[in-house]
Formats: C-alpha cells, structure tokens, sequence
C-alpha cells in the first residue's frame, strides 16, 4: 500500500477520488430534496394507509436511501480506521443491492397492474427477478471477496476506499438493466395491444403507462453512463455514478406510487371494455386505502362480478 501512497500517480488519483465524494453528497442531496417537496402528498396519501406490502415497499424505497448515501458519504469522506472499512463498505454494497431490488419489486407491481393482475406475469416477473436477485448478490459476493483496503496511512488522504479496482463489478449492473428491459418490453406490448382503449382511458391508467416509460428511459441513461464509466472509465472515478443512480431510482419509483395515488383521488371506479381498473376508498379520512382491483369478468364493458377479484394496494 505505500508503494501505491509514493506513486507519482498518485495525486492524479487523490484528484479522481474527489469526483466520487462530490457525486456522493450530490446522491444525498438529491434524496432529501425530493422527500421534501414530496412530503405534503406523502403525508395525505401514504400515511393515513393501512399496513400492507405496498407500503412497506414505498417507506422502504424511500427512506433507505438515506442510510447508502449517508454511509457512502461518511465511509468515502471521513472514515480512515481500517478495521471499521473492512465492515462498512461491505454493509453499504449490500444495503444498495437491497435498495435497488426493492425499487424493481414497485415497477413489477406497476407491470402486473397494467397487466390487469395477470397471474403468469405476476409468476414470470417473481422468478425472473428472484434469479437475477440472486445472480447479483453471487457477483457482489466474490467482487467484495477480491478487495483490499488501504493502511491508516492511505486512508488519512483516501478515506475508506478499496484499494483494488471494484470495476468487475459491472455484471450485477447488467442484471439490474435485464430487469429494466424486461419491464418496458412488457409494458410496450400491452401499450400496443390496448392502445385504443388507453386512449379513452382514465387518468390512473394513463398514468401507469406514462410513469412507466417515462421513467424507464431516465433510469436506462443513467444505467449505461454507470456502466461505460466502470467499463471504460479510469478505475479511480468507475464507482462515481452508482449513488446517484440508487438515489434516481428510489426517487422515480417513489414518484410512481405516488402519481398513482394523485390520480386515484379524482376517482372512486373506473370501469373500461375489456379492462378495469378499480380504486376505491373506504377511509373516513377520505382516502386510507387505494385498493387496485382487478378482474375479467364483463358484459358489454360493465363489470358484473367482483367475485372472485384479485386486491392489489397500492
């Protein structure tokens, strides 16, 4: 490590490192920033809800990414005890890939729902997601295995970074993308098939399709400039765009639950030829629960049964 701290590249890379520390802060800002100018839905829309799967997905989402950047920020700033790196970096990789899989779980949602609750999708999308899951935490697993940390002398001017080049790392990002693919494919094929129903459809269905394309290609350019920085950047400054990315990700799919939510209020049913799309409220607040309902069941596009119906909260 010391034939690296009397490197004559060494004050290149010490410059390089300030680049991840910049974008780190940046992640954290952004992060706070928009749970701030957010709050006032989340307070009306989220808070008063009952307890379910979905909203433990979106506080999760939401507030985890508070606990990443604010530990890449202290870790690769200020943390220079060797012994406490060697347990923090490891812990922050992991809590990432948590973060980012939990942000995919709410675009699956998203896909199932405009899938009017098809149960194939619902499998498809659980065993697809599972593997890739699964896949990522193998790779992340050996990366971290290679690594090395830097002496207390090192980390008095690089802080808590690895000493070895983490840009191996890139395939758990390419599973990260296959999942994103995978969602706007499936979300292109019921657009073209149900465009002349979407057309005359109601806000909340509109808003499905909108949120989701919209914000697939904002977190597909992001992906790939990650990707062709860990690829082709220089090995200082390859991690630069991974917290930014968890923290637009979190953001964005905060902001698909929400958008929905937004929407539902200016309805309490919507019933459409060969699709119907349910949200309900059932709160003396006005709006506790916002039950996605689904069901196939029609008659000249009305809706003869709820029974049996597949809840979906979101």
């Amino acid at each position: 490590m010391s034939s690296l701290l009397h490197s004559s590249a060494f004050p290149e890379i010490l410059h390089q490192l300030y680049f991840i520390k910049y974008a780190n802060v940046a992640a954290l800002t952004i992060t706070a920033y928009d749970c701030m100018i957010t709050m006032d839905d989340e307070i009306s829309l989220v808070w008063p809800s009952r307890w379910n799967y979905t909203k433990i997905l979106y506080l999760f989402n939401r507030y985890s990414p508070f606990i990443d950047t604010a530990l890449a920020v202290h870790s690769m700033s200020s943390l220079t005890d060797p012994k406490t790196c060697e347990i923090e970096y490891p812990a922050l990789a992991y809590i990432y890939t948590l973060g980012m899989t939990v942000s995919q779980a709410i675009l699956l949602i998203r896909t199932y729902a405009i899938w009017n609750c098809n149960k194939y999708i619902l499998g498809f999308h659980v065993s697809l997601n599972t593997g890739l899951f699964l896949a990522a935490i193998y790779v992340l697993h050996s990366v971290l295995g290679t690594l090395t940390y830097g002496g207390f002398e090192l980390m008095q001017y690089e802080a808590c970074m690895p000493s070895t080049t983490t840009q191996s790392i890139w395939p758990m990002y390419v599973l990260n993308m296959t999942s994103e693919l995978v969602v706007v494919v499936l979300t292109m094929i019921q657009l073209y098939t149900s465009a002349y129903r979407i057309r005359a459809a109601s806000p909340i269905v509109r808003t499905l399709y909108r949120d989701g394309l919209l914000f697939y290609f904002a977190m597909l350019a992001m992906s790939i400039l990650n990707l062709c920085l860990m690829i082709a950047g220089p090995p200082a400054v390859s991690p630069m765009m991974q917290m930014p990315l968890r923290a637009i990700y979190s953001t964005l799919c905060t902001r698909v639950l929400l958008n929905l939510r937004k929407s539902a209020l200016k309805l309490d049913a919507i019933t459409q030829h060969q699709s119907t799309v349910q949200f309900t409220t059932r709160s003396r607040l006005g709006f506790e629960d916002v039950d996605l309902q689904c069901t196939q069941t029609y008659d000249s596009g009305k809706l003869l049964s709820n029974e049996p119906t597949t809840e979906f909260d979101v």
